[in-house]
């Protein structure tokens, strides 16, 4: 953790702490980074927090000085892009738990839920290294619901996930404006490759996760989880289509794709009906696009209420499996479900298990009960998947000889 210190121009930090050599004058809150002005001119460079603490950056407003080549085209181009933009103002909310006077401010924001996610597990590793240290958690609204132990604060901005891509241009005053009324205040490194093998997850997010003891109890439930932007699509001419949309954002050519992967989960759900008659599945996630018949369907669209996320994490607590694409905020469904298959497109194979949180420590249940697999699958062999993990978990338990 970093030890903020005040300073004429508002707060800064120890030279030592920097990535690069320099002489810190100012810091500055942008929204997901945080940036520190060198002294004697207008240089920046990142605080060595979250994926920054791996990939640092350096920039001025016309260029990028220095940052690693592997992180330029996601990391250093879009955030120098966002610093000398005209940024968006937002809304934050002040939630108060108790009284504090020394803090660790831990910034959930990220434009990636997953990333977000991660970030807030490091509220459990500093609740037991750090307990005499406070939380303000600085969080989006998808993870508002949430009312973990160890929390003085919560500061929840009130923005869409993908606009944390942006400047918040309000964000700099207020964090500074809030600072001032504690005593001590640290910064969190939020690194977000965390080993979780130990989180205590109902602490964290306020249900129990699905216990192995617990597979063999039925009826058997999969939930599948869905988005409208992340799709399983089992041939290479579509996943090819996907991608043309992405690029020109074709309404109409994702509307038919969205109902080709529809389709893929009807399959699925029917396929798995006529094996085991009595499971049941339950459709969660965002969009309200496509049309799954008698399921249980618990998809919302944007804004997504503290209610349904709730409802969520419930689902997923309750499921034997949970199946959906990469990229379908899969981490918290793979954290809290009994197994998780996650559906990887050929483009997403350099991202490969980014979207799980493993969740066993034995090597071998893990590997059986969390698997990745290509949405080049048809719904007859993801089923094959599906049916046997439920009619062998006993194989989690198995030790090789």
């Amino acid at each position: 953790m970093i030890k903020l210190q005040k300073s004429p121009s508002g707060y800064t930090v120890s030279n030592h702490v920097l990535s690069f050599s320099a002489e810190a004058e100012e810091l500055i809150f942008q929204g997901t980074y945080t940036f520190v002005r060198e002294k004697g001119a207008d240089i920046y460079q990142t605080l060595p927090t979250g994926h920054c603490q791996r990939f640092p950056v350096r920039f001025d407003k016309n260029e990028i000085i220095s940052c690693d080549a592997d992180s330029r085209v996601w990391l250093a181009d879009p955030l120098h892009e966002a610093f000398i933009s005209d940024g968006i103002e937002v809304d934050i909310e002040i939630q108060k738990v108790e009284e504090a006077t020394e803090v660790i401010i831990i910034n959930c924001l990220d434009y990636a839920y997953g990333h977000s996610l991660l970030k807030l597990c490091n509220l459990h590793r500093h609740n037991k290294s750090n307990p005499e240290l406070k939380a303000v958690l600085i969080v989006p609204q998808s993870l508002a619901h949430l009312n973990p132990p160890g929390v003085a604060e919560k500061w929840i901005v009130k923005t869409s996930q993908s606009s944390l891509r942006m400047r918040l241009i309000n964000f700099d005053s207020f964090v500074k404006e809030q600072l001032a009324r504690f005593s001590e205040i640290y910064i969190s490194m939020t690194p977000t490759d965390l080993d979780l093998s130990n989180l205590d997850v109902e602490s964290l997010f306020g249900v129990k996760q699905f216990g192995f003891n617990r597979f063999k109890e039925t009826p058997y439930q999969v939930a599948f989880v869905l988005r409208e932007d992340r799709l399983w699509l089992t041939s290479g001419w579509l996943n090819w289509l996907y991608l043309v949309e992405r690029k020109l954002g074709l309404k109409l050519l994702l509307n038919y794709l969205v109902r080709v992967q529809a389709s893929n989960y009807r399959k699925l759900a029917r396929i798995l009906s006529r094996q085991m008659p009595d499971i049941k599945i339950v459709i969660t996630g965002i969009g309200k696009y496509a049309s799954f018949g008698n399921l249980p369907d618990k998809r919302s669209a944007h804004p997504i209420s503290e209610e349904r996320e709730g409802e969520w994490l419930q689902v997923y607590a309750n499921s034997h499996i949970v199946i959906g694409v990469h990229g379908s905020n899969m981490m918290l469904p793979s954290l809290l479900a009994g197994a998780c298959i996650s559906l990887l497109p050929d483009f997403k194979i350099p991202n490969f298990a980014e979207d799980q949180i493993t969740r066993y420590t034995e090597d071998y249940r893990q590997a059986y009960f969390q698997r990745s697999i290509s949405t080049r699958n048809t719904p007859r062999q993801v089923a094959e998947h599906i049916y046997w993990l439920l009619r062998r978990s006993w194989h989690g338990d198995e030790r090789p000889g």
